[in-house]
């Protein structure tokens, strides 16, 4: 199984439509046979239910992350903890 992580710039001043529009990615993804999950700043709320009402594993990066600033230390960790599994 391939396992495919999502990276997305999240949250409650920048709002959530990359995560939105996600959802079908991560569908046909999973139809495929990939196992997705999602590399983001905490999500709280509405967008975390549905992480897991669709079984999304979130790989929760510091907040605020700032991607302009290229924060490989983060990025690096989270898909370390993919690897390691």
């Amino acid at each position: 199984m391939k396992r495919i992580a999502i990276i997305l710039d999240v949250g409650p001043q920048i709002g959530y439509g990359h995560l939105s529009r996600s959802f079908s990615l991560i569908r046909a993804l999973r139809h495929r046979g990939a196992e997705v999950s999602v590399v983001a700043p905490p999500i709280e709320g509405h967008w975390a239910e549905k992480l897991q009402d669709e079984k999304v594993r979130h790989l929760p990066l510091s907040a605020p992350f700032a991607f302009e600033r290229e924060d490989g230390a983060a990025l690096t960790s989270a898909c370390e903890e993919l690897k390691a599994e």
